[in-house]
């Protein structure tokens, strides 16, 4: 029997976690996670937090790169096909979690990341304030998320169709306008939009990174 496990309003089994396994092997978002990698800008020896590590591409990505990774989702089909994907790597740690209560100690890592997550996530801030927590004095954040309410396609009737779906599960239609006022109420004392070398794209969100 399928498990079923909620974060916010998003439901995910095992069926649909390994589908979203698929999707993130696409090249779209390998491009991403290139993109994510640049503006966080990881360093050797660094202790790394991943917020919502879904099937651990990253974890698997970052491990050779740092000195640790540890990797949390709410989703317990998740964390077990992120399991699977860094059973070799020992740098690598696994473990359910809310955005709003990771289990982690206080100012453990040198950076902490969360991709596609805090769109989710009904109290925003609570879950800022916690990666505020986890992060060692002058350490770095960065947290990219889409604004679906600019989506668009040529078809009008596709488009609002897609917007009917999203709203069944997002949290926040348009998180990335508030942001970086949220992550400066968080305790992050500089933020803005991360550089980055790749070509404006309307279906790449743009990161914000803080720290």
């Amino acid at each position: 029997m399928n498990r079923i496990t909620v974060m916010s309003q998003l439901v995910f089994d095992d069926d649909e976690a390994r589908r979203m396994e698929a999707v993130y092997s696409i090249r779209e978002a390998q491009r991403r996670r290139s993109q994510v990698r640049e503006a966080l800008d990881p360093r050797a020896g660094e202790r790394i937090l991943d917020v919502g590590c879904g099937p651990g591409f990253y974890c698997a990505e970052l491990a050779g790169l740092v000195g640790s990774v540890v990797g949390v989702d709410q989703s317990e089909a998740m964390v077990d096909l992120a399991r699977r994907r860094c059973a070799a790597l020992e740098n690598v740690s696994l473990h359910v979690g809310d955005a709003s209560a990771l289990g982690v100690d206080d100012a453990g890592f040198d950076a902490a990341f969360s991709v596609q997550v805090f769109e989710y996530v009904s109290d925003t801030r609570a879950g800022l304030a916690e990666l505020h927590r986890a992060l060692r004095p002058g350490g770095r954040v960065l947290v990219w998320d889409t604004d679906w309410a600019t989506f668009a396609m040529q078809d009008d009737e596709l488009t609002r169709r897609v917007h009917r779906a999203w709203e069944e599960h997002l949290a926040h239609r348009s998180l990335p306008r508030t942001l970086a006022a949220s992550l400066r109420t968080a305790g992050s004392r500089t933020c803005g939009r991360a550089p980055t070398r790749s070509p404006r794209s309307s279906s790449i969100p743009r990161p914000t990174a803080a720290r």
